[in-house]
């Protein structure tokens, strides 16, 4: 099904991303079900796989091929006679195809396919466990996109929340004023520049500090 060889670093999906956990599912697909497993993004790349489809990761598969059109609709598909299917009747790569067996199922995050993942069969035994249990199969690949899906969103909130959290201190740090943010026991949390040069402290010796052992006569007690 490789059409071209692409730069895995360029236009970097938001599957892609989440390299990390996308192999590690797969991989544990795998060693459970004996089947290979291949995730592709929604630029049609191969990000992870198992068995003979990890010697293609960062693949381009093709436009015309069946995990094409599971992207553009968005729906699971069980293909139990490869190059006959209709979803394989366009692709370029069918007569070279050695997939027996196939179901593929669509990764959806906020209403929009973000990528798939696909369990093959490229033998008979494969084949026969993947034709007995099929409606199985896609549900619980569904299952495992739903939670490739809520990796991927975590990922990108835990981003969110370190690019604010950097623009926050950037903002503090151009105040003139002295700021400290202190806990529910009083020890202070984080402090901008201008409060470290009013100080006339270190940042990492502030950090975790007592508020009272830095600015005494507070009513900081009675305020927390």
């Amino acid at each position: 099904m490789n059409e071209e060889r692409v730069n895995f670093t360029e236009n970097t999906s938001r599957l892609s991303r989440s390299q990390a956990d996308v192999r590690q599912v797969a991989e544990a697909i795998a060693s459970v079900l004996s089947m290979e497993v291949t995730i592709v993004d929604d630029a049609l790349r191969r990000i992870a796989g198992t068995g003979c489809c990890a010697y293609t990761i960062g693949d381009q598969l093709g436009k015309n091929s069946a995990f094409a059109r599971v992207l553009r609709e968005g729906k699971g598909l069980v293909i139990t006679n490869p190059r006959e299917h209709s979803a394989c009747r366009t692709c370029s790569e069918k007569k070279d195809c050695r997939e027996r067996a196939e179901v593929c199922c669509p990764i959806i995050l906020d209403n929009r396919t973000i990528g798939l993942i696909a369990l093959i069969a490229f033998d008979e035994r494969q084949r026969g466990m993947l034709l007995v249990q099929q409606e199985g199969l896609l549900d619980f690949l569904q299952r495992m996109s739903e939670l490739l899906a809520s990796k991927v969103a975590e990922r990108e909130r835990i981003v969110q929340l370190k690019t604010i959290q950097q623009q926050m201190a950037t903002v503090l740090n151009t105040v003139q004023e002295g700021i400290i943010a202190v806990d529910r026991d009083g020890r202070v949390v984080t402090l901008n520049t201008a409060a470290v040069r009013m100080l006339h402290i270190r940042q990492n010796e502030a950090m975790g500090a007592d508020m009272a052992s830095l600015l005494s006569g507070l009513p900081l007690e009675n305020l927390l």
